[in-house]
């Protein structure tokens, strides 16, 4: 009787140490699956390096919130991880699937789609990598990824694949948007320290500067900054009466807390409402390496609309957000949310000046205080936006005749 109760017991803690461990990805549950690591719910946040596969040492990593967000076999130094944090997990998950998961398994049969090629070596020369070999990459045309690893002048193993996010993060487009929605969710913003920038080109008499960037398929789409010089610097403009200067600088740089109702388009036509701020849904989507452009639409009553869009090339996506701004917000009445629609995810490769063909972005501003509408693309000279403009000016914040796939 007594080894009975004792067997009951073992089980029952065994149930409950499975149940304690969770995990960021269902691709990362998966490999663990497959290892068969043990006592992953005694793990400490950030990296654990104390189990091996076939001897060779394994990375684990667990987040913040006490999720396993890595698993993969140890390939890339430490001092240099933060640089491009998304391939190097991808390199040491992916090499470690292909030498664990069954080819008949679900994995297995995603790996098989997955567009890699391995131009040197196959999969099971990851497991020889060890700390005298040196790891370089290469990206071509912000497409391709090539990688590899080698002693001295000789290539030991190399491969090439796709920046494709997806692949990347071994998520499906619609785990992508539910893990976005999580973190939108449960996201906490660093403070950051004010700095006032020095502008030594700046004309000693002038009151006002533009900090010119760069611009993203159309030159209304930009990231230019306005500032306006005070007492103590130069400060980003943040005046009603000027919304034209003041709505980018927000989008681009948001200094006060701006109250957002996100609204997040999923694939299959349905939606997710998080209520939250502008500046946290930035913060999170910005990334090192990512460009942010802000391009004015219109203003419809005394709603100004316009288009955030943030490109990741690293991850070879962009996060679009578009949004309706009250004016009240400009006043800063205390009473105003901004409401913004995302589409997230769009590979970059899909993006190009057709996608904008419904949208309108004003090309110059006659009166700070009533915003001029016009619409850049239906005065196009390019004939092949067609003759019907019954879509320019209309009320609809974006329209984007994108089809994402699954």
């Amino acid at each position: 009787m007594r080894r009975r109760i004792l067997t009951i017991v073992l089980v029952v803690s065994s149930v409950f140490s499975v149940e304690a461990v969770t995990y960021a990805t269902k691709r990362i549950a998966s490999l663990a699956a497959y290892l068969h690591l043990q006592q992953l719910d005694t793990l400490h946040q950030g990296e654990n390096d104390a189990y091996t596969f076939r001897q060779h040492p394994l990375c684990i990593r667990v987040n913040r919130w006490n999720e396993i967000e890595h698993i993969g076999l140890k390939l890339i130094p430490k001092d240099i991880r933060a640089d491009n944090p998304l391939l190097y997990d991808f390199l040491e998950r992916n090499l470690l699937e292909r030498n664990v998961v069954p080819g008949g398994s679900e994995t297995g049969f995603l790996l098989t789609w997955e567009k890699l090629h391995f131009n040197i070596g196959t999969a099971a020369t990851a497991l020889e990598i060890d700390s005298t070999m040196i790891f370089y990459e290469d990206r071509v045309d912000y497409r391709v990824y090539r990688c590899g690893w080698r002693v001295d002048d000789k290539k030991q193993l190399e491969l090439s694949f796709v920046m494709d996010y997806q692949m990347l993060t071994g998520c499906n487009l619609i785990e992508l948007e539910e893990n976005f929605v999580k973190e939108m969710r449960r996201h906490e913003i660093q403070p950051n320290v004010v700095t006032y920038p020095a502008f030594e080109d700046a004309d000693s008499l002038a009151i006002q500067y533009t900090l010119h960037g760069t611009s993203f398929l159309i030159p209304q789409i930009n990231n230019d900054l306005y500032y306006k010089r005070t007492d103590t610097g130069w400060q980003l403009i943040n005046d009603s009466t000027m919304p034209s200067k003041t709505i980018p600088n927000m989008m681009l740089a948001p200094a006060d807390t701006i109250p957002l109702h996100l609204l997040v388009a999923r694939y299959g036509f349905r939606t997710d409402t998080v209520e939250t701020t502008y500046n946290k849904w930035i913060d999170l989507c910005v990334t090192p390496g990512s460009d942010v452009y802000y391009g004015m639409k219109s203003k419809v009553g005394d709603v100004y609309t316009g288009t955030v869009f943030i490109l990741n090339h690293k991850g070879g996506y962009m996060q679009l957000l578009s949004v309706q701004i009250p004016s009240g917000m400009l006043a800063r009445s205390g009473k105003d949310v901004i409401t913004g629609r995302m589409h997230g995810f769009i590979p970059l490769h899909h993006v190009n000046k057709q996608m904008l063909e419904n949208i309108g972005y004003e090309k110059k501003v006659c009166n700070e205080k009533e915003l001029q509408v016009t619409d850049a693309l239906c005065d196009d000279d390019d004939d092949s936006h067609g003759d019907d403009s019954s879509d320019c000016g209309a009320e609809e914040t974006i329209d984007i005749q994108y089809q994402k796939e699954p």
